[in-house]
């Protein structure tokens, strides 16, 4: 399902919100974000006021018919979401007290998941399955959190290796990934079989 909204408004829509404040950082470093990272990621992340609705989806507070800016919406941590030719398709809204991510229009089914599009081939690299967006922070945003895991199943099927954070996490993403029949490692299993 494509999103009738452009690619362009999707982007000014985004960058149209708040800029990460020193107080944000302190957040960011609470939650165990490197302060390094935290410099390197100010830039492609953004905070705004959103309600959460149901299916996975936010919608931003200002936009919601008869709202006030300030009433009954969350603070949340954004960030854009590119298609694989660099075209903004969606926003995602985290907000770190819940660990919830939801996305603006439906139309992105992970963080990171532009970079996985962009490969010729799944089978040439395991993609890095992030079980936090704090955990993806650190990694310097390489590999993947899963918001929508139905769709990213699908778009994980060429993947003949899942790398997990640790040996519980990997059993859950091969419980939850169910028939897509990918091996799943942690790091420190690399070399060996899958969990």
């Amino acid at each position: 399902m494509a999103s009738a909204i452009t690619s362009r408004r999707i982007a000014g829509t985004f960058e149209a919100h708040r800029s990460l404040s020193v107080r944000d950082g302190v957040r960011l470093r609470t939650l165990g974000v490197h302060p390094e990272i935290i410099e390197q990621v100010a830039t492609c992340m953004r905070v705004g006021r959103v309600i959460w609705l149901q299916n996975g989806r936010f919608s931003f507070e200002e936009q919601l018919p008869d709202s006030h800016v300030g009433v009954g919406g969350d603070r949340a941590f954004l960030f854009l979401v590119e298609a694989s030719d660099g075209q903004a398709m969606d926003i995602v809204a985290w907000d770190p007290a819940t660990g919830r991510l939801a996305t603006w229009l439906g139309e992105a089914w992970a963080l990171g998941q532009n970079a996985l599009l962009q490969q010729h081939t799944l089978a040439d690299s395991a993609p890095l399955v992030w079980r936090t967006v704090p955990a993806w922070l650190n990694a310097g945003r390489r590999g993947l959190v899963v918001i929508r895991l139905q769709v990213a199943v699908l778009h994980l099927r060429g993947a003949n290796t899942l790398i997990a954070e640790d040996v519980p996490h990997g059993r859950q993403l091969k419980r939850l990934s169910g028939a897509n029949g990918s091996r799943i490692m942690v790091p420190a299993n690399l070399m060996g079989s899958g969990a």
